[in-house]
């Protein structure tokens, strides 16, 4: 079951025509069955790469977080500049990723965060839920 709120992104950000990127510091080859499972429970059967405009895994980059590294080429590949990217993270050490690439950051509280400093990031919420109101 993916966490709640995340169906309603999904939406939200195909309502709005809106590029989707993944930036993660795990290797590909985790990262590609874990997003099927998850766009699966979503009610979404594209494999990752067709539904994702871009996938940035530790494959890619020479660093991963909490360096900038994966944020900064998610951000190139997509095309887009920075101040029209948000990106959504559940680790102390994205958020410090996040920022210090120079993005606005959420940080959602979730079950692997709830011991970690996500207080750097631009705005923490509680649930994604609340995110879906950011949008």
């Amino acid at each position: 079951m993916p966490t709640e709120g995340l169906r309603e992104i999904f939406s939200v950000i195909e309502k709005c025509g809106l590029k989707k990127a993944v930036g993660t510091s795990s290797p590909n080859v985790e990262v590609d069955p874990v997003l099927g499972k998850v766009l699966k429970a979503c009610g979404r059967y594209e494999a990752p790469p067709k539904f994702f405009d871009v996938i940035i895994t530790a494959d890619i980059v020479k660093n991963v977080k909490p360096s900038n590294e994966i944020y900064l080429k998610c951000v190139e590949k997509l095309g887009l500049r920075k101040r029209d990217c948000i990106v959504l993270e559940d680790s102390e050490s994205g958020v410090i990723s996040a920022k210090d690439a120079g993005l606005f950051c959420v940080a959602y509280k979730s079950k692997y965060s709830q011991h970690q400093d996500l207080s750097k990031a631009d705005k923490v919420v509680d649930s994604l839920i609340e995110v879906v109101e950011l949008l």
